[in-house]
């Protein structure tokens, strides 16, 4: 099954710069997916990782697609 996974932070929440922001974002991503890549009873493969572009004016948005198979 293709799954996506939506995450992400309020912009007014970051006290850093934008570079700090994206290390936010990127150390979340990262533990999403060793959560799913060590979840028992099924297998997850990552196919990648898509920004959301601003469409949403308050938040930072973005997406993990991969599949789930199990």
């Amino acid at each position: 099954m293709d799954v996506l996974v939506y995450f992400g932070q309020p912009m007014h929440e970051f006290t850093t710069d934008l570079q700090g922001q994206w290390q936010s974002l990127l150390t979340m991503e990262d533990a999403i997916l060793k959560k799913l890549q060590a979840s028992p009873g099924f297998f997850f493969a990552y196919r990648d990782t898509l920004l959301d572009e601003d469409r949403i004016e308050a938040y930072k948005v973005l997406v993990i697609r991969g599949v789930v198979e199990g």
